[in-house]
């Protein structure tokens, strides 16, 4: 069997979909059909605008951007690869949305100008749905008359890819899935010969079938992409490692807080507590380990003097 690094690695993931336009104007035609948004793709050249926000915050990921794909002068899809859940994504979604809206207007756009705009954010998450479907798709509405949405301008599509992957995989008629199921499957799946599998007869023609596979094989073994991935891996392990204690310890002091005092506030602020007292141990552990500051400034969100600081007093 050949094992790849899995699309769900951005660096796959943008070295794959960048270099085969026609492949990304399917994944795009699919998520289009899933909701049937009325885009017409055809003839138009898709466009992968690269935004690499700054790293302001630990939560944020390293080295990963926004894949946002121009349709037109008025629709754009904003594709996210997460591999893992932490505290503050649904943040960082809205607010990847909003700078996104907002960098796209001039001073002067008229309002005309701004009801036409529709922005799609779609989330491939390697991680189960609150509701454990395969997909949703969430907008902003009013939460006294769900079925008024404030806004048709934007919306997000969460995808959980691995529950994608099983779907497609054990059924025995492809063409009863989704095609949007289908790509996500593809993009969890770790070998070529699952790919090809998922891709089957019907999605594309047999010549860009095996241009696709052939070009995937290459960029798993593509000295820059490897590279990619392991900071990736490195970066998420660190998250983790910081998520776990923020977890286990303060989200266990905010509940006691919170049934102490009756209040939902006693929950936020001990889970708040929690996680910067452990941010600040974790600085003093990588400290100790001769991490530098710029490296521990990107994973815990702290300023570099904020971190001096701390290794201030240690010594005190």
């Amino acid at each position: 069997m050949n094992k790849i690094p899995s699309l769900s690695y951005n660096a796959m993931f943008k070295a794959v979909f960048s270099n085969n336009k026609y492949i990304l104007s399917k994944l795009t035609e699919a998520i289009l059909n899933y909701y049937n948004i009325d885009v017409d793709i055809n003839n138009k050249e898709l466009i992968i605008k690269n935004n690499e926000l700054p790293i302001e915050n630990y939560q944020d990921k390293q080295l990963i951007c926004d894949y946002i794909i121009k349709i037109d002068d008025y629709n754009e899809i904003n594709i996210e690869i997460n591999r893992s859940r932490y505290v503050g994504l649904v943040g960082r979604n809205m607010t990847y949305c909003f700078k996104i809206f907002y960098e796209h207007f001039k001073t002067g756009d008229s309002y005309d100008e701004f009801s036409k705009y529709t922005l799609l954010q779609v989330n491939f998450n390697n991680f189960e749905n609150p509701n454990k479907k395969n997909i949703n798709r969430y907008y902003m509405i009013d939460i006294d008359d769900i079925e008024n949405k404030l806004s048709n301008n934007f919306s997000i599509m969460n995808i959980d890819i691995a529950r994608c992957y099983n779907l497609v995989y054990n059924n025995g008629n492809l063409k009863e899935v989704s095609d949007l199921e289908r790509w996500a499957g593809i993009i969890a799946c770790d070998s070529i010969e699952d790919i090809s599998l998922i891709l089957g007869s019907d999605m594309i023609s047999m010549s860009e079938k095996e241009k696709f596979l052939n070009d995937v094989k290459e960029k798993a073994k593509d000295k820059d992409v490897l590279e990619g991935i392991k900071l990736e891996n490195t970066v998420e392990e660190r998250f983790k490692w910081i998520e776990d204690i923020a977890r286990s310890e303060g989200l266990e002091q905010g509940l006691k807080q919170g049934i102490e005092q009756g209040i939902e506030q006693g929950i936020e602020q001990g889970i708040e507590q929690g996680i910067e007292q452990n941010t600040i141990a974790t600085i003093k552990e990588m400290l100790k380990n001769n991490l530098d500051y710029t490296l521990i400034s990107k994973i815990t969100g702290k300023s570099i003097k904020e971190i001096k600081k701390i290794e201030k007093s240690m010594k005190d």
